[in-house]
Protein backbone atom coordinates (compact mmCIF):
# COMPACT_ATOMS: atom_id res chain seq x y z
CA UNK A 1 0.00 0.00 0.00
CA UNK A 2 1.34 3.42 -0.98
CA UNK A 3 1.19 5.90 1.32
CA UNK A 4 0.44 9.51 0.50
CA UNK A 5 3.23 11.97 1.12
CA UNK A 6 2.22 15.15 3.31
CA UNK A 7 3.10 18.68 3.10
CA UNK A 8 5.65 18.56 6.19
CA UNK A 9 7.36 15.76 4.74
CA UNK A 10 7.71 17.64 1.18
CA UNK A 11 8.32 20.81 2.64
CA UNK A 12 11.10 18.82 4.88
CA UNK A 13 12.29 17.17 1.30
CA UNK A 14 12.14 19.96 -1.17
CA UNK A 15 13.43 23.55 -1.09
CA UNK A 16 11.19 26.25 -1.63
CA UNK A 17 12.14 26.60 -5.33
CA UNK A 18 11.22 23.23 -5.80
CA UNK A 19 7.65 23.34 -3.78
CA UNK A 20 4.73 23.51 -6.11
CA UNK A 21 1.81 25.23 -4.56
CA UNK A 22 -0.79 23.18 -6.60
CA UNK A 23 1.23 20.08 -5.74
CA UNK A 24 1.19 20.47 -2.08
CA UNK A 25 -2.97 21.44 -2.56
CA UNK A 26 -3.32 18.09 -4.11
CA UNK A 27 -1.56 16.24 -1.76
CA UNK A 28 -3.41 17.47 0.99
CA UNK A 29 -6.48 16.59 -0.59
CA UNK A 30 -5.63 13.11 -1.44
CA UNK A 31 -4.72 13.07 2.16
CA UNK A 32 -8.06 14.71 3.27
CA UNK A 33 -10.00 12.11 0.77
CA UNK A 34 -7.47 8.81 2.03
CA UNK A 35 -9.07 9.81 5.70
CA UNK A 36 -12.22 9.94 5.41
CA UNK A 37 -12.56 6.93 3.38
CA UNK A 38 -10.41 4.50 6.12
CA UNK A 39 -12.84 6.19 8.65
CA UNK A 40 -15.94 4.56 6.61
CA UNK A 41 -14.10 1.59 6.30
CA UNK A 42 -14.36 1.77 10.16
CA UNK A 43 -17.74 2.69 10.21
CA UNK A 44 -19.33 0.07 7.31
CA UNK A 45 -21.18 -2.78 9.08
CA UNK A 46 -19.22 -6.28 7.99
CA UNK A 47 -20.63 -9.00 10.18
CA UNK A 48 -24.32 -10.39 9.77
CA UNK A 49 -24.72 -9.33 13.67
CA UNK A 50 -24.09 -5.63 12.91
CA UNK A 51 -27.22 -5.62 10.23
CA UNK A 52 -28.97 -7.41 13.13
CA UNK A 53 -28.21 -5.09 16.27
CA UNK A 54 -28.87 -2.46 13.09
CA UNK A 55 -32.14 -3.34 12.16
CA UNK A 56 -33.37 -4.11 16.02
CA UNK A 57 -32.02 -0.34 16.99
CA UNK A 58 -33.82 1.38 14.01
CA UNK A 59 -37.01 -0.47 14.62
CA UNK A 60 -37.45 0.14 18.50
CA UNK A 61 -36.23 3.77 17.85
CA UNK A 62 -38.54 4.69 14.50
CA UNK A 63 -41.65 3.65 16.41
CA UNK A 64 -41.31 4.88 19.28
CA UNK A 65 -40.20 8.36 18.06
CA UNK A 66 -43.58 8.05 16.01
CA UNK A 67 -45.54 6.98 19.07
CA UNK A 68 -44.27 10.37 20.65
CA UNK A 69 -45.49 12.25 17.79
CA UNK A 70 -48.48 10.84 16.77
CA UNK A 71 -49.91 9.49 20.02
CA UNK A 72 -53.85 9.53 19.00
CA UNK A 73 -52.99 8.08 15.33
CA UNK A 74 -53.29 4.12 14.68
CA UNK A 75 -49.60 3.16 15.00
CA UNK A 76 -50.09 -0.48 12.72
CA UNK A 77 -49.08 0.82 9.25
CA UNK A 78 -46.59 2.89 10.90
CA UNK A 79 -44.62 -0.14 12.17
CA UNK A 80 -44.93 -2.10 9.04
CA UNK A 81 -43.68 0.74 6.78
CA UNK A 82 -40.84 1.37 9.54
CA UNK A 83 -40.09 -2.56 9.90
CA UNK A 84 -40.38 -2.75 5.90
CA UNK A 85 -37.87 0.45 4.71
CA UNK A 86 -35.30 -0.64 7.41
CA UNK A 87 -35.04 -4.29 6.04
CA UNK A 88 -34.81 -2.38 2.48
CA UNK A 89 -31.89 -0.05 4.01
CA UNK A 90 -30.27 -3.05 5.57
CA UNK A 91 -30.42 -5.33 2.23
CA UNK A 92 -29.20 -2.48 0.19
CA UNK A 93 -26.16 -1.77 2.89
CA UNK A 94 -25.43 -5.82 2.95
CA UNK A 95 -25.68 -5.91 -1.07
CA UNK A 96 -23.69 -2.84 -1.72
CA UNK A 97 -21.33 -4.20 0.26
CA UNK A 98 -17.86 -2.11 1.49
CA UNK A 99 -15.41 -3.23 -1.63
CA UNK A 100 -16.14 0.36 -2.81
CA UNK A 101 -14.69 2.01 -0.01
CA UNK A 102 -11.45 -0.11 -0.15
CA UNK A 103 -11.46 0.55 -3.78
CA UNK A 104 -11.58 4.61 -3.54
CA UNK A 105 -9.23 4.12 -0.67
CA UNK A 106 -6.52 2.30 -3.08
CA UNK A 107 -6.96 4.40 -6.22
CA UNK A 108 -6.75 7.79 -3.52
CA UNK A 109 -3.18 6.60 -2.51
CA UNK A 110 -1.86 6.00 -5.69
CA UNK A 111 -2.56 9.55 -6.50
CA UNK A 112 -5.79 8.92 -8.49
CA UNK A 113 -9.39 10.00 -8.07
CA UNK A 114 -12.04 7.04 -7.76
CA UNK A 115 -13.90 5.86 -11.09
CA UNK A 116 -18.01 7.19 -11.24
CA UNK A 117 -18.71 3.39 -10.43
CA UNK A 118 -16.87 4.35 -6.80
CA UNK A 119 -18.96 7.33 -6.38
CA UNK A 120 -22.41 5.53 -7.77
CA UNK A 121 -22.03 2.84 -4.53
CA UNK A 122 -21.15 6.02 -2.08
CA UNK A 123 -24.57 7.26 -3.11
CA UNK A 124 -26.49 3.80 -2.96
CA UNK A 125 -24.83 3.74 0.56
CA UNK A 126 -26.19 7.00 1.49
CA UNK A 127 -29.98 5.82 -0.21
CA UNK A 128 -29.88 2.92 2.39
CA UNK A 129 -28.83 5.12 5.21
CA UNK A 130 -31.74 7.15 4.62
CA UNK A 131 -33.88 4.20 4.71
CA UNK A 132 -32.63 3.33 8.20
CA UNK A 133 -33.36 7.29 9.22
CA UNK A 134 -36.90 8.05 10.76
CA UNK A 135 -39.66 9.15 8.71
CA UNK A 136 -41.28 9.29 5.00
CA UNK A 137 -39.11 12.21 3.60
CA UNK A 138 -36.17 10.23 4.09
CA UNK A 139 -37.31 7.58 2.75
CA UNK A 140 -38.73 9.03 -0.57
CA UNK A 141 -35.33 10.82 -0.72
CA UNK A 142 -33.72 7.45 -0.52
CA UNK A 143 -35.91 5.88 -2.90
CA UNK A 144 -35.37 8.88 -5.59
CA UNK A 145 -31.45 8.72 -4.79
CA UNK A 146 -32.11 5.10 -5.84
CA UNK A 147 -33.19 5.67 -9.23
CA UNK A 148 -30.24 4.22 -12.21
CA UNK A 149 -30.18 7.71 -14.28
CA UNK A 150 -30.00 10.09 -11.45
CA UNK A 151 -27.35 8.07 -9.18
CA UNK A 152 -25.31 7.64 -12.51
CA UNK A 153 -25.79 11.84 -13.35
CA UNK A 154 -25.09 12.79 -9.65
CA UNK A 155 -22.00 10.00 -9.17
CA UNK A 156 -20.33 11.89 -12.47
CA UNK A 157 -21.47 15.04 -11.71
CA UNK A 158 -19.75 14.51 -8.61
CA UNK A 159 -16.68 13.04 -9.84
CA UNK A 160 -16.59 15.98 -12.33
CA UNK A 161 -16.62 18.76 -9.07
CA UNK A 162 -13.83 16.56 -7.52
CA UNK A 163 -11.79 16.44 -10.31
CA UNK A 164 -12.42 20.39 -11.13
CA UNK A 165 -11.11 20.36 -7.22
CA UNK A 166 -7.72 18.63 -7.58
CA UNK A 167 -6.96 20.83 -11.06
Amino acid sequence: MKHIITEAELRFLLSNQEIDEKQLKKAERLETCASVLRALRVLYPEKLRSYFALFLVFSILNPLEHKLITPLHPQEFLLIFTIATNCIGLAILKYNGAEWITTCLNDVQLGLLPPVSAYRSGLVALAATLFLLPGVMFSLMGTILLIPPLTTLLAIYMQRRIINKFE
